[in-house]
């Protein structure tokens, strides 16, 4: 993050950018890679990301009119966010450890979950970094991250709950005085710092808050049942707070504007 400021704003005000998922023009050749680049994920993607790929020839190939194009481009991601998001509304209101357990359509949420893992402004600068001694694989990773959103989104998912039998859910409840933050980078890897010799992680835990007092975390620790609760303490609390703040990109959020103050006089 570049700066302390701090105010009180609406999260489409500052969280959004207008027109961030729009499916991009793309010359013959980029199409090509873009094909090849699918190909080179698990087959279980390709239904959804075949889509995505008439989506970018429709743009591409001016399969219809202008004004219609425009419209398709700007938004029809966007309505595969808003679709992914309603699957997810049984994770966002689950208040207790049995409505967790009872969540009908819990490979949805885990999907819903990954996708917002993936589909943020973080990611997309650090793919575009990645290729920093390739120019032309960084703007084409650009042009292509709605579909990159969704390859690694349903990989991720599909590794989570499909891929793994040792899969863990724990419902996390806070009772301090201390709500859970949230960011521009909403869902991350508690495990993130420890890195292999290639510099990517070695381990996953996806921790994700849903409100200031719940929060969800899918965890592949041994000694935990299928589906389990945590009490944060203060020092819980703390430790996940200052991940979430580690991996924002440029905004924290928080329920009172206090807890904000607060977090820059203990910054460390």
């Amino acid at each position: 993050m570049d700066n302390d400021e701090i105010g009180k704003t609406s999260l489409m005000n500052v969280a959004q950018e207008r027109f961030f998922y729009e499916i991009q023009d793309l010359s013959d050749i980029e199409l090509i890679a873009a094909r090849n680049y699918v190909n080179t994920f698990p087959s279980f993607t390709r239904p959804y990301a075949n889509t995505f790929l008439l989506s970018y020839e429709v743009v591409s190939k001016g399969m219809m009119s202008d004004s219609d194009r425009l419209e398709f481009a700007k938004n029809s991601f966007e309505k595969t966010l808003s679709s992914i998001e309603r699957d997810g509304t049984n994770l966002l209101n689950c208040k207790s450890l049995k409505e967790l357990k009872d969540i009908p359509n819990l490979d949805q949420c885990v999907f819903y979950l990954c996708i917002q893992y993936c589909r943020t402004k973080k990611m997309r600068m650090n793919g575009i970094n990645g290729f920093h001694d390739r120019p032309l694989a960084s703007q084409l990773f650009d042009k292509l991250f709605p579909l990159t959103t969704i390859l690694f989104g349903t990989t991720l998912a599909h590794n989570i709950f499909v891929g793994n039998l040792n899969t863990k859910y724990v419902f996390i409840k806070n009772e301090t005085d201390s709500p859970f933050l949230t960011s521009d980078q909403p869902a991350i890897n508690l495990l993130s710092d420890d890195l292999d010799e290639n510099g990517y992680a070695k381990s996953f835990e996806l921790y994700y808050p849903t409100s200031p007092s719940t929060a969800i975390m899918i965890t592949f620790r041994p000694e935990i049942e299928k589906f389990s609760e945590i009490i944060a303490d203060e020092a819980f609390v703390e430790y996940v707070n200052k991940k979430i703040c580690e991996n924002a990109l440029s905004f924290i959020f928080a329920d009172k504007i206090d807890n904000l103050h607060f977090l820059r006089l203990n910054k460390t």
